[in-house]
């Protein structure tokens, strides 16, 4: 079962990298594998990877797998982000794990923007969290956070220049208000948590 694929350069050809799934005593395990431009099945990068919600995203003529893990350094219990950036050779260039407790059934959504990383996760508060990584993936810094329970986002978009956030998602509607956004919205947020413009 194919899971997310990605392309990218090796050597001035497109190649592409592909997660796919398979079930191992009733768990799933994740295999990294690179195929060539024909589609042909060129190298097994890393196999029985035990991330969960994994995606991949193509970063400076490699990529970045990344999801869920509970290899972490909290309590037992606890889950965080996990992110690894491979070179377009397949080797692991750094590995990225954070050490702050995550909702396990986030889904991590990741751009990257000048060769940093802009992560948006939920909190185990279910609080959303928007922060940055460095180039080696490293905690810069935390952008926003966001801690009342109207919103569900799926996804996002940042302008650093503007330093504005922009969402995608669902919001629940006031019981003293009369709306309906049941349906997907854009959210332009303020820095008092307060939606300012849904689209």
């Amino acid at each position: 079962k194919y899971i997310d694929i990605v392309d990218y350069t090796n050597e001035n050809d497109t190649n592409y990298a592909l997660i796919t799934e398979e079930l191992v005593d009733n768990k799933p395990k994740y295999n990294l594998i690179t195929y060539n431009n024909s589609l042909i099945e060129e190298k097994l990068i890393k196999e029985n990877i035990e991330i969960n919600n994994i995606k991949l995203s193509t970063s400076d003529n490699g990529y970045i797998v990344y999801g869920i893990t509970n290899d972490v350094k909290l309590k037992k219990s606890d889950t965080s982000y996990y992110l690894s950036k491979y070179n377009n050779l397949g080797e692991e260039v750094w590995e990225s794990i954070g050490n702050i407790p995550l909702d396990k059934d986030s889904d991590i959504v990741l751009k990257t923007i000048n060769n940093n990383y802009i992560v948006l996760y939920k909190n185990v508060d279910k609080s959303y969290e928007v922060i940055k990584l460095d180039e080696e993936g490293l905690l810069q810094n935390k952008i926003k956070k966001i801690n009342n329970g109207y919103y569900d986002f799926i996804n996002y978009s940042i302008s650093l220049k503007e330093k504005t956030l922009y969402f995608v998602g669902r919001m629940k509607c006031p019981e003293d208000e009369k709306c309906d956004y049941e349906n997907n919205s854009l959210f332009l947020i303020s820095t008092e948590d307060k939606v300012i413009e849904v689209e």
